[in-house]
């Protein structure tokens, strides 16, 4: 039996949190190639992983018989219960019982070189599979310390400092928190194609022009069972009430497909080298690509879980529910699966509102360079580079919100309640805040399109825009005299209106997402991971002295031990700040997406800046009513401090007389002369520490080492 960490709990205490986590890959791969002859050749590759992590909990599989509950607790939740106090929890919080990938690959290639032509042509075929069945739901108990607060108190006020969550554990009466689900899995593919032709044609002595197309098309998500569904946004749901829009399962009459597979994406590309002179060479290109994409976002499965929870203590305590003898008294509820169909979610936020038909990530590349060779040895490189993108990825769109066409300023959109066109027709509800099966509901949410859900969100939407351009600059100094170092310098802008699915990643980010989802264009700014200048300075020298140095090579071996074989090598990095984002404290905008501030005034300080106050904070106020916010998305003039850092290491290599051994000792130095480098600062416009930096990077660190090398 696996082994578990101990934790103090035990390591056969299924009340533990350990997990063993094999994280088993295994792989196989063949190839095959011919040579016609001295012009043509041809080679195959095929591949297969099998990724198989088998996370298992020390708390699976666990029996709920044997502390006294319900036997159908151990069909649906095979795992020990996660159980909540005032002290540390037991169980395991949720199962890390995580799935096995399959990936397969097969790929041709077939080469002709002719006089002045090298063409190739091939294709790849990728297969991905999950499979994501094995994933017992987590059965909660909580037991709060307010739901023994008011027991011995008629009066039903709140005793402050009362109460334990220990004592209703002992009482045997779970808090409304508690439950379990019912969590149907899935197993998911997908498949990516490509087919490819290029031509190297040498038109002169000095000229070289590469030409290619690359045909590739990468099939949507589908599912083992059709456990899957998009979302049809011009259907007339039959909820009734004029809805339009609707969740559309996979299968049976329609694609088995989550989305439509785009046949069109062709990539064309050409590249030319024109040697100009003998230490002078002019570089040009430009392609088109389609990022492949596991696209995740997407694999809704809605109908497919289903929670059931407690009906615990209510009443400020004083009323009772179900004991832990049977906490389930009514069973639990079942997955509907796509019994409902369209009308699947009515009521609730859609699960799903991902279209059938979605554009394709396209990248555009460009570049021009040059490269001069001074010497043999010191090559400079300038180029141009840029990159345009279209239909790119973001984070999720909104697509439930009030169209601003539809507001007049003024407008109650949350005070003011209309009638309900959908009362009687649904009859169940949870949009918090609101009843889409009550008489009235908000101004607001009338005007919503879709308004028989409680929002519609298109995840990882195709619908962002991206600019790049740089100049990047490089000298290299190939190995001479003990030096060999590397230059790069890039000037760069880098502006979108989305920060692609990982935007919640970067700093100063509020989560907000766009402001209105009916112009994206309104967020284009610069992109919150823009570095405007960028220096890296990579170097290794070896210190002249001893035996195989210019100075003091006459010495003996003793001498020669002490001051030959010393080397220095180190990373120098220099680079501008990133951009700011001043966010509102997720203050919603008539509308309901987000408001970012006001921009009144020039957030940068005309003297005395420091981490005490970044920036100017008069500068920015929390935005009008009725507005979206002036301020950018992300600030292009305000940036988080500057990145200064210097890597240094020294190092000796001493030869041994046996067998070859040499010995190497070496001190690496981080941060090396101990520069402050400032975190960014807070740019909350309604927090207290606006404009203040509270932390900074590490200071220096130095580790030391020997090595044996043979």
């Amino acid at each position: 039996s696996p082994q578990y960490y101990d934790a103090g709990y035990g390591g056969d205490d299924p009340g533990g949190p350990g997990n063993v986590r094999p994280n088993n890959r295994f792989s196989v791969a063949t190839g095959f190639s011919h040579v016609f002859n001295s012009t043509t050749a041809i080679s195959a590759n095929a591949g297969f992983q099998r990724w198989h992590q088998n996370g298992v909990d020390q708390a699976y599989p666990f029996d709920f018989n044997t502390i006294g509950l319900q036997s159908f607790l151990t069909k649906n939740s095979p795992l020990f219960p996660t159980v909540s106090t005032d002290f540390s929890p037991l169980g395991p919080a949720g199962c890390e019982c995580l799935p096995s990938t399959n990936v397969g690959s097969v790929a041709a290639d077939l080469t002709k070189s002719l006089k002045k032509n090298a063409l190739s042509m091939g294709f790849i075929n990728v297969v991905l599979q999950n499979n994501n069945g094995f994933n017992p739901a987590d059965t909660t108990f909580t037991f709060n310390a307010g739901d023994t607060a008011n027991l011995l108190n008629v009066s039903g006020a709140t005793q402050p400092n009362t109460g334990s969550g220990l004592a209703a554990m002992l009482m045997g009466h779970p808090s409304n928190s508690a439950g379990t689900s019912n969590n149907l899995g899935t197993a998911p593919q997908e498949k990516y194609t490509g087919f490819y032709i290029q031509d190297d044609v040498k038109l002169t002595r000095t000229l070289t022009v590469n030409l290619g197309m690359r045909w590739e098309f990468q099939s949507p998500w589908t599912e083992r069972h059709n456990r899957l569904a998009y979302f049809d946004y011009n259907a007339q749901n039959p909820i009734g009430g004029g809805a339009i829009g609707e969740e559309v399962y996979v299968g049976g009459n329609n694609s088995r497909h989550q989305n439509a597979t785009n046949f069109r994406n062709f990539a064309p590309r050409i590249g030319i080298t024109q040697q100009v002179s003998r230490d002078l060479v002019v570089r040009g290109g430009y392609g088109i690509f389609f990022p492949p994409s596991q696209f995740t976002g997407t694999m809704a499965n809605p109908g497919y879980s289903q929670s059931t929870p407690i009906t615990g203590i209510t009443n400020n305590g004083l009323t009772l529910g179900p004991s832990l003898s049977n906490p389930f008294p009514n069973g639990l509820l079942t997955p509907t699966g796509n019994a409902k169909g369209p009308l699947t979610d009515v009521g609730y936020s859609a699960s799903t509102g991902v279209p059938y038909v979605r554009d394709s990530p396209t990248l555009q590349e460009y570049s021009l360079g040059v490269q001069y060779a001074f010497t043999p040895n010191d090559v400079l490189t300038a180029s141009y580079v840029g990159n345009r993108g279209t239909h790119m990825l973001t984070d999720g769109v909104s697509r439930s919100n009030v169209n601003p066409a539809l507001v007049v300023p003024g407008n109650a959109l949350s005070s003011q309640y209309v009638t309900n066109p959908y009362n009687g027709l649904i009859t169940s509800s949870g949009c918090g805040g609101y009843d889409l099966s009550a008489a009235t509901i908000p101004l607001g949410r009338s005007l919503q399109p879709h308004s028989q859900y409680c929002g519609v969100s298109e995840s990882e939407a195709p619908a962002g825009d991206s600019f790049y351009n740089a100049l990047q600059a490089d000298f290299n100094h190939r190995y001479h005299s003990g030096l060999n170092m590397l230059v790069s310098y890039t000037f760069s802008k880098f502006l979108d209106d989305t920060g692609g699915t990982a935007d919640w990643a970067y700093v100063g980010n509020d989560g907000s997402s766009y402001r209105n989802p009916y112009n994206l264009k309104m967020d284009k700014s610069v992109d919150g991971s823009n570095i405007k200048h960028s220096l890296v300075v990579n170097y290794s020298y070896e210190l002249p002295f001893g035996k195989k140095g210019r100075f003091a090579n006459h010495v003996n071996a003793a001498t020669d031990a002490i001051i030959g074989g010393w080397q220095i090598t180190g990373i120098t990095s220099a680079k501008s700040g990133f951009p700011l984002h001043v966010w509102n404290n997720g203050i919603v905008d008539p509308f309901q997406g987000n408001a970012f501030a006001d921009e009144v005034g020039n957030p940068k300080l005309s003297s005395g800046r420091s981490y005490k106050q970044w920036f100017n904070t008069a500068a920015f106020v929390g935005s009008k009513e009725w507005t979206y916010g002036t301020a950018s998305r992300f600030q292009s003039d305000l940036l988080a401090p500057g990145y200064v850092n210097y890597d240094a290491s020294i190092q000796k290599v001493w030869g041994l007389p046996f067998e070859k051994l040499k010995v190497q000792g070496r001190a690496d130095f981080f941060n090396a002369f101990d520069h402050t480098n400032l975190y960014a600062p807070n740019t909350n416009v309604q927090g207290s520490s606006e404009g203040q930096i509270t932390n900074a990077a590490d200071n220096r660190q130095i580790q030391g080492g020997v090595k044996i090398i043979w």
